[in-house]
């Protein structure tokens, strides 16, 4: 996996190594409700989750402010290495709407979650403004 700062050296500039690139972070998972779950920032795509208990938030989609902005049609992945089940929250976007996460035919609102287990990979991605799929977490 090329890293942002591997791109970077190379002279390719700040915003595209943000889009080509990727450096996994170590977060820790805080909080029980979507508004105090430890925010993933707009431009990390590999989170991996190794110590807390409780919830991580997925970035406002196109937002700007502390979530920093996810972008359309990029995936995130969270990895959830602790030993216990994990929450995935998504507080409403910049326009006040409340998200949706969509996935394996069902769909759950962004303050009720989804739950990943331990030793699983969630892969997200936002569709729209309001919306984001999902692959192998399952309804909070």
């Amino acid at each position: 996996m090329t890293t942002k700062a591997d791109l970077i050296g190379l002279g390719i500039g700040v915003f595209q190594a943000d889009v080509l690139g990727d450096t996994p972070t170590l977060f820790t998972a805080v909080g029980t409700t979507v508004g105090s779950a430890a925010q993933i920032p707009g431009t990390q795509f590999s989170t991996v989750i190794n110590a807390g208990t409780s919830a991580v938030k997925v970035p406002k989609i196109g937002g700007e402010g502390p979530s920093g902005g996810g972008r359309l049609g990029s995936f995130y992945k969270i990895v959830n290495l602790t030993t216990t089940t994990i929450s995935i929250f998504a507080a409403a976007n910049d326009l006040g709407s409340a998200i949706t996460f969509f996935g394996s035919g069902v769909s759950s609102v962004g303050s009720t979650g989804l739950s990943l287990a331990a030793g699983r990979t969630a892969v997200l991605e936002p569709l729209t403004i309001s919306t984001w799929s999902f692959f192998n977490a399952s309804v909070a």
